[in-house]
């Protein structure tokens, strides 16, 4: 088994909506989620194309990219080329990992079409970046339905927006002529959601905080 996700997950893997946002308490397996939609999609499809973003190189290294060597040596059957910053697999799926650090970057992303992206910490990206980013989600392959999925900690500078299209659905029709509320679904997540974790340790460190 080289992964077995928790409920909360499962139903973030199996959600049919366009736009899903797992978002909530830290802690609560949200990057583990979002890399593993990924790698499960890309096993399941041959030449599938995966996109997944932070908005910094740090954070992307930190979060995601030191992970791939320990799934790897865990059993996960692909090729990692670091330089890249790409897991490739046999059935000539890839997943391709990335950040955006300013609006500028975002025209990187442009010139490829995705089956699936994935934004990590949705609310350090502007809604600039995410709705262009975003209309890169198609797909040509039979029986397969683009996905953009997300995860996110409560709070951050770009919250509001976030919360407008996937909690409170209140864009109008003048703000976003496209936007439509059952395209975008949100699963709250707990500390108590992730049993890998020392929970009373990371509740205390949290605690900790400035409020």
């Amino acid at each position: 088994v080289l992964f077995s996700p928790t409920a909360k997950q499962v139903v973030v893997h199996e959600h049919g909506a366009r736009n899903v946002l797992y978002g909530g308490a830290a802690g609560g397996g949200k990057s583990h989620a979002l890399r593993w939609d990924a790698y499960m999609r890309c096993l399941s499809v041959p030449h599938y194309r995966a996109l997944l973003l932070r908005r910094t190189y740090p954070e992307l290294e930190n979060t995601h990219l030191e992970n791939v060597p320990v799934d790897q040596a865990n059993g996960l059957p692909c090729e990692y080329l670091k330089s890249e910053r790409k897991v490739r697999f046999g059935n000539g799926a890839v997943l391709q990992f990335g950040h955006c650090e300013d609006e500028s970057a975002v025209a990187k992303y442009l010139s490829t079409e995705y089956d699936a992206i994935y934004f990590d910490e949705l609310v350090t990206f502007s809604e600039k970046q995410f709705l262009m980013i975003r209309s890169r989600a198609r797909s040509t392959k039979p029986g397969v339905r683009p996905a953009i999925k997300a995860g996110t900690n409560p709070g951050g500078p770009e919250s509001h927006w976030v919360r407008r299209r996937f909690i409170w659905q209140d864009v109008t029709p003048k703000e976003d002529p496209r936007y439509r509320p059952e395209d975008y679904a949100y699963v709250p997540a707990t500390l108590d959601d992730n049993p890998h974790i020392d929970q009373a340790e990371y509740a205390a460190n949290l605690e900790s905080l400035p409020e």
